[in-house]
């Protein structure tokens, strides 16, 4: 099964430039957009959603509806992780959309491990739904291979950003996507050309990790070698040939047309 995959404004995040970028102009507050991403209807299996972005689900719902659908027609969401801009909009989903997630990310996010980035109402949302029949959906990826979740959808455990983020890939007709949520959040500067780089392509961790520097790296490198399209929930999408960075989506869709980098 070959699909594609749209591209959704979910809002904007102000946060600090070494949340993205470890050690990267700390203090320096700067906006950066949220995505979520449409899985296309396989005929069978319903839209799928990627994520549901911040609180303001405005503009998640005018995104939908530029696509012909709305928040009901979604039958399945997946999400990434629970941190606050990444499950903010669920609310806006009946019981009839099916919430999938690692296990292991609610258990994390339950916790108290990391208050500031997990919101109280988005939990207590999700799990009341584990109280209702069939309104939750739960993986429980331990290693690291991929589970065949749907036809062209896999999921497996990334390893980088939270205790139980989990990549999202999604077979196209040009190669794996891999909808990567938070495990890379500034491809140029993280991956292409990361600032104090002293090793050949050695990736510049994130300064928002929940885990180890060697688990940080280790995820995003191993997203590079299987993947042909990487897409990040905060940047509009890149190109990957032979474990490089070779070219950004220009468009709204993958695939798609890429321009070259800056």
């Amino acid at each position: 099964m070959r699909r594609s995959i749209h591209r959704l404004n979910a809002g904007t995040i102000e946060v600090d430039s070494g949340d993205f970028v470890q050690y990267r102009d700390l203090g320096t507050r700067i906006r950066v957009p949220i995505y979520a991403y449409l899985i296309e209807d396989d005929g069978a299996t319903g839209a799928v959603l990627v994520d549901t972005g911040a609180e303001d689900t405005d503009e998640i719902v005018t995104e939908l509806k530029r696509l012909g659908l709305a928040p009901a027609d979604i039958r399945t969401v997946i999400f990434t992780h629970l941190h606050f801009d990444h499950v903010g909009g669920a609310a806006i989903f009946p019981l009839s959309t099916i919430f999938a997630v690692n296990r292991r990310e609610l258990e994390f996010a339950a916790g108290g491990m990391t208050r500031q980035e997990y919101r109280l109402a988005d939990i207590e949302l999700l799990l009341d739904r584990t109280h209702i029949p069939g309104a939750m959906w739960f993986f429980d990826l331990q290693g690291y291979e991929r589970q065949q979740i749907l036809p062209g959808v896999f999921v497996a455990r990334a390893g980088g950003h939270t205790e139980g983020s989990i990549n999202v890939f999604v077979e196209t007709s040009d190669g794996i996507a891999c909808l990567c949520g938070d495990v890379i959040q500034d491809v140029e500067a993280q991956v292409v050309a990361p600032p104090f780089q002293v090793n050949h392509r050695e990736p510049r961790m994130a300064g928002n990790s929940a885990v180890s520097q060697a688990d940080d790296r280790s995820a995003m490198k191993a997203l590079l070698g299987h993947a042909s399209w990487l897409l990040p929930a905060h940047e509009k999408g890149f190109k990957i040939e032979q474990g490089r960075v070779v070219g950004r989506l220009s468009g709204a869709r993958a695939p798609g047309p890429v321009e070259p980098l800056k």
